[in-house]
């Protein structure tokens, strides 16, 4: 016990000393970020936030133009990893960083013995908003996309599964939606890049259906990155958005040619012309951090808003995940990642 708090202890130390050395160049072009304030969720232990996923629309839905999933994460402690809803107002241009909770988080609960929840995707089709849950039973191997849906964002529909796999390969994660014409796709990714320093993407997974709240979701195409090998990054977790005919992936993930002692996950951006094989840009947009799961958006003004996920204990209040913001328009973005 003495060992595990003093080990906390400098790692709290460590992570503080980041953000001196770092905060002013942590985002690509040294642009600046803010840290969202999020609401404990009653009865968890303290604040911890991951996994974001942002829905944004300027028109708002259900009085708000912002609305966030994440899954709270204290301690590393999975019966806490169940999906919240949070929402918030954009005023004057300005981005949201202070979210208000729903009045029943978690949506769904700790699920029971080995398994837990987790990867929260949010998305509206139809005027209701869906959110994409991944429950994962790793002493079986079995996961499970279950979906949850909601007309007004408040209450939330029992989670139905969608697709399952109980193949140890198919790790399905970070499922990200998609809408292709009349048909509903998911992304996943597979592999064990984020569990250890040696571990590896195998690849980019597709599922498909003609009816979202069906079981007819079928396997229709596997795709990688183009260029991993060639830049060093294996990647871990993802979300998906579209932009002038091409799909864009923001992910994290480890550069493995990177030779040093301090080697943490980091934030990069992808973009496939085929919307199946992609090909990752080698400079990072957040850096130093530990980061997790991104989530991002292009708004009607062009500007690109990326929702990052960090581990560490870089805030003062001794949360040990947190979500930051930041916004740059997305034609420099795409420059600054040519240069050289």
């Amino acid at each position: 016990m003495i060992t595990n708090f003093f080990k906390k202890k400098v790692q709290r130390v460590i992570d503080r000393i980041d953000v001196l050395l770092y905060h002013n160049r942590v985002v690509i072009g040294n642009r600046s970020y803010r840290w969202c304030k999020i609401p404990i969720p009653e009865g968890y232990p303290r604040q911890s936030q991951t996994h974001p996923s942002i829905f944004y629309t300027q028109e708002k839905w259900n009085h708000y133009t912002h609305w966030l999933a994440t899954t709270p994460y204290p301690n590393s402690d999975t019966k806490f990893e169940n999906p919240c809803i949070y929402k918030a107002n954009q005023q004057n241009d300005i981005i949201p960083i202070c979210y208000s909770p729903i009045s029943n988080n978690p949506i769904v609960c700790h699920p029971g013995g080995d398994a837990y929840n987790s990867d929260p995707e949010l998305f509206i089709i139809n005027n209701t908003l869906y959110c994409i849950i991944r429950e994962n039973e790793n002493k079986h191997y079995l996961r499970e996309i279950k979906l949850s849906s909601s007309t007004d964002g408040e209450i939330w529909t029992k989670p139905k599964t969608i697709y399952y796999s109980n193949d140890e390969k198919r790790q399905l994660l970070s499922p990200a939606y998609l809408k292709t014409k009349n048909k509903h796709q998911i992304y996943f990714l597979n592999g064990d890049a984020g569990i250890g320093r040696h571990g590896k993407c195998s690849g980019i997974e597709i599922i498909e259906s003609e009816n979202l709240e069906t079981l007819s979701f079928k396997f229709v195409n596997k795709g990688n990155f183009t260029n991993s090998k060639e830049v060093g990054i294996e990647p871990w977790h993802f979300d998906l958005f579209e932009y002038k005919n091409c799909l864009y992936m923001v992910l994290c993930g480890r550069n493995k040619k990177r030779k040093t002692i301090r080697n943490p996950m980091e934030t990069f951006l992808a973009v496939s012309t085929d919307r199946i094989n992609f090909h990752i840009f080698e400079k990072p947009l957040i850096r130093y951090f530990k980061t997790y799961r991104p989530s991002a958006y292009i708004d009607e003004a062009g500007i690109f808003h990326l929702y990052f996920s960090t581990i560490g204990f870089y805030l003062n209040d001794n949360s040990d995940r947190n979500i930051g913001v930041t916004s740059i328009p997305f034609k420099q973005l795409l420059n600054e990642l040519k240069d050289k």
